[in-house]
């Protein structure tokens, strides 16, 4: 039986890299109410590692380790990623990683991710927010979209019935015609 070799561009292996993270990312179960933390995916980690190794392919383009961040953009990336996120540990790259080495591979970023856990903290206003912008958030989330759409429902049924001629009087007859 004959064996053909499969080629794969790199748009379409980054492209199933990150379909198969995302899969591999647990759902996390509900609660009832929208958390106060959300934990960073380590999908969101890969994508800002893609993009550093994309930049770093425009600045150097003979470079010869291709999937790999200079030490400086690794440590640039956490240090805003952990400001954004207000942890008070920050991130020092001298302690995750070898100060002789030059360069940051995926494995770098997944460590700091399996490490330190980034979470994101969610203001009151941004829950309530979360809460009523998407019903995916929290199980309370789900019931007050189940209830907007109820009232939706029910507003229009209302007002369609209410242009039914047996849902409306004339009093005095010949009159314009109104609900019931």
């Amino acid at each position: 039986r004959a064996h053909s070799n499969v080629v794969i561009s790199p748009a379409e292996l980054r492209a199933a890299n990150v379909r198969m993270l995302s899969y591999m990312e647990r759902p996390r179960g509900r609660s009832f109410l929208m958390p106060s933390e959300i934990p960073v995916d380590l999908i969101q980690i890969r994508v800002l590692f893609n993009r550093l190794v994309e930049q770093r392919k425009q600045e150097e383009p003979t470079c010869q380790d291709q999937d790999c961040v200079s030490i400086d953009s690794y440590e640039r990336c956490f240090q805003r990623l952990f400001h954004l996120l207000d942890d008070p540990d920050g991130f020092d790259a001298a302690h995750d990683k070898d100060p002789r080495s030059t360069t940051a591979s995926w494995g770098d970023f997944y460590r700091v991710h399996d490490q330190k856990k980034p979470k994101i903290q969610l203001s009151i206003c941004e829950r309530i927010w979360f809460t009523f912008d998407g019903s995916e958030s929290s199980i309370l989330a789900q019931i007050v979209s189940a209830v907007v759409l109820g009232t939706i429902i029910l507003s229009s049924a209302s007002f369609i019935l209410g242009t039914l001629p047996s849902c409306q009087r004339q009093d005095p007859p010949r009159s314009a015609p109104e609900p019931v």
